[in-house]
């Protein structure tokens, strides 16, 4: 399986989904993505207010929506704050120094959800075009 990175949006604004599936997936679904670094960060796929009246630029279509990523920075966990004192390596690292920032990704990814028993894989493709969201389709 290995590492990813986790896709954060609102399954309110993908297309192409019954209200069954819309309905499991706000429940349930988590997105995973490899088509960026895969160090187990939040991209996050957001309204972007400024699109919202500058819908129609430079004679393509966007959708009022924007890449945003997590960036964090990493601390050691004091042995006595972690959980398993007989295992030092669990709760070793952790997240500090937490932003939000826009990210300028220009390309497509994908992200994808599984629910064994649930449904079957569901898969989305991005377009995005400097970090604002030109398109999303279901693959």
């Amino acid at each position: 399986m290995g590492m990813f990175d986790e896709v954060i949006v609102d399954v309110n604004i993908l297309p192409d989904l019954d209200n069954a599936e819309r309905e499991i997936l706000k429940e349930v679904a988590g997105w995973q993505t490899k088509s960026f670094e895969c160090i187990m960060t939040n991209i996050y796929i957001v309204e972007d207010n400024y699109l919202k009246w500058k819908h129609n630029f430079s004679g393509k279509t966007y959708l009022p929506y924007k890449l945003q990523v997590e960036n964090y920075e990493y601390e050691t966990v004091p042995l006595e704050e972690r959980p398993h004192q007989d295992m030092p390596f669990i709760g070793s690292m952790r997240k500090v120094n937490i932003k939000i920032e826009d990210l300028p990704y220009t390309g497509v990814f994908d992200f994808y959800t599984y629910r064994k028993g649930v449904f079957d894989l569901i898969w989305y493709e991005c377009e995005a075009e400097n970090g604002k969201i030109i398109s999303i389709k279901k693959i």
